[in-house]
């Protein structure tokens, strides 16, 4: 579904808000305000460049288009409300913030203001770059007016995404379960990274290059199969004897932490299993 001429601001161009605006640029939504400090990808991202309003401070816009979308650091999206709450012509206009972990609650300036407001969550870890041809599949998450609630499921809608309305309350539970699934599982790979060093000699990019292949057949796996039909290796086996070697090999490198980590996760997945 091609929306006609949806025009959108766009407020911050890291990762995130570049690629978004990248994306819905390619399906249809016009570009027609953007807020940056850092003007240097913007030639080669939005190649119709001549045509967009460009500030450097969310408090100089003349008019807002119909959807804004705020894509800065979570502790700067309040700030940012109330500047933009200085500017005229915001009433009925709406505002979504990107924050998985905070509330639209930060937005209320711009409710004062006669704007409708929202928080929308894409759940995904964007790549370095800001012209990432995004996949279809990612979760949205929505919570805020009912009036923008249309306008971010037809975001997600166009990027070929999923849909989900969360509890305002909830933000917190919901962002510590993507840290777990992803910034954590971050952790768990570059453990992985250090013990193949010294099992095999220093070699970080070839080591990193070869879990991410290993990460991403889990990952493949995990999205075609429940938990204990993805799960593969000695636990899933009642392998005792590799466990062993685990063990030991854990006593050798002396280091608590891990064992810690290594008894917690293995805890875990026969709790899957127990559970399947």
């Amino acid at each position: 579904m091609k929306p006609h001429n949806k025009s959108i601001c766009v407020i911050g161009l890291g990762r995130l808000g570049a690629n978004i605006a990248y994306n819905l640029q390619q399906n249809g939504y016009v570009i027609d305000t953007i807020i940056t400090r850092d003007k240097k990808h913007l030639p080669d991202v939005f190649p119709e460049l001549k045509t967009i309003k460009i500030y450097e401070k969310p408090e100089e816009v003349e008019n807002y288009p119909e959807i804004t979308l705020i894509s800065v650091k979570d502790s700067l999206i309040h700030e940012f409300a109330e500047r933009i709450s200085t500017c005229d012509n915001l009433e009925e206009k709406h505002f979504l913030h990107f924050s998985g972990a905070n509330d639209s609650t930060l937005l209320n300036p711009l409710k004062e203001k006669s704007g409708y407001t929202g928080s929308l969550h894409p759940l995904y870890s964007f790549p370095v770059g800001y012209k990432t041809q995004i996949p279809e599949g990612i979760m949205f998450t929505f919570e805020g007016d009912k009036n923008t609630e249309s306008k971010a499921k037809e975001i997600a809608s166009t990027l070929k995404g999923t849909f989900r309305n969360i509890e305002l309350n909830k933000k917190g539970l919901y962002h510590l379960a993507a840290s777990f699934a992803a910034n954590l599982s971050l952790g768990m790979q570059s453990i992985g990274s250090e013990l193949m060093e010294k099992a095999l000699g220093e070699s970080d990019d070839e080591y990193r290059e070869a879990i991410a292949v290993l990460m991403h057949s889990v990952a493949e796996s995990v999205r075609t199969n429940r938990w204990a039909e993805a799960l593969n290796g000695p636990i899933k086996r009642g392998d005792r004897e590799t466990i062993q070697k685990h063990l030991s090999a854990l006593e050798e490198i002396n280091d608590e932490d891990l064992k810690n980590t290594y008894h917690l996760m293995k805890k875990r997945l026969e709790r899957i299993l127990e559970n399947s």
